[in-house]
């Protein structure tokens, strides 16, 4: 099948999707986690604190960081759609808040999580996340039909966060708590919110593909962007394979998790 042949789902089909998969952060029994925590040495703690760091400001920045796309709809469906992601990113930084309430047992709001949170993290996640997609939305919201910005605010958004980051981020995280059968509520829960954000990729490739590809302009954007934010995404990424080789005693691999195509195709 060539790609002009790919049958992309659009804002409504992935709407449907969404009412049919929807779930709730505080039905996940964490008792389990709670007792592994309990067990886990303190190089083992400090890993996966790292890796629940990065997460919850991930999902901070993006919850907040939203807006302007919203405003930017072209059409019913696609506005009634992207509610439903900003819905979404609301529930998975509320997943990552309970993990710190019940599971590391230090209760707190949000916003003391985030801030705890972010003095794990590195100054090439604060490029992505604090300068470029907070650029990109600033952008946006200035001018909301101004399509460049859409193009640039969805590029960082849905191909470099989400399509990239976010998938690799699941892949490492998951494969390392599975192996050690550890935290079985957190990983059912990242699990949900992975499929959540398959959803979300699959509206980013629409747009590019369907909106964007079109005007060459549009097109050297998106590539220039991915550029510009790739070296900070790699440096990011490098720093948690160092942890996990540590922990898990082997190189990761360098595959990463693809969305599945019935998650972004008709």
């Amino acid at each position: 099948m060539s790609a002009a042949d790919l049958q992309l789902k659009g804002p409504q089909a992935l709407y449907e999707d969404w009412e049919r998969g929807q779930w709730s952060p505080f039905g996940i029994d964490l008792g389990p986690d709670r007792a592994d925590w309990d067990g886990l040495s303190e190089e083992e703690r400090s890993l996966i604190l790292f890796a629940l760091s990065s997460l919850m400001v991930a999902e901070e920045r993006i919850t907040t960081q939203f807006t302007g796309l919203v405003m930017a709809y072209d059409s019913e469906e696609e506005a009634t759609f992207l509610a439903t992601q900003q819905v979404d990113e609301a529930r998975h930084m509320q997943h990552y808040a309970r993990v710190q309430n019940e599971v590391i047992a230090d209760p707190g709001a949000i916003v003391a999580h985030v801030a705890r949170s972010r003095a794990q993290l590195s100054d090439a996640f604060n490029v992505i996340f604090d300068d470029k997609l907070v650029a990109a939305h600033l952008a946006l919201v200035a001018e909301p039909r101004n399509r460049s910005a859409k193009v640039g605010f969805v590029t960082i958004y849905h191909v470099v966060i989400e399509g990239t980051l976010g998938l690799t981020s699941f892949h490492f995280i998951t494969r390392l708590l599975n192996q050690r059968h550890l935290l079985p509520g957190f990983v059912e829960g990242y699990t949900k919110i992975h499929h959540d954000e398959q959803r979300h990729i699959a509206y980013g490739t629409w747009f590019c593909a369907r909106r964007s590809a079109p005007n060459r302009g549009w097109r050297t954007t998106c590539v220039a962007l991915c550029a510009s934010c790739f070296p900070s995404s790699r440096r990011r990424s490098t720093r948690r394979e160092r942890r996990t080789r540590r922990y898990s005693g082997r190189a990761p691999r360098r595959s990463v998790s693809l969305p599945s195509t019935g998650s972004l195709a008709a």
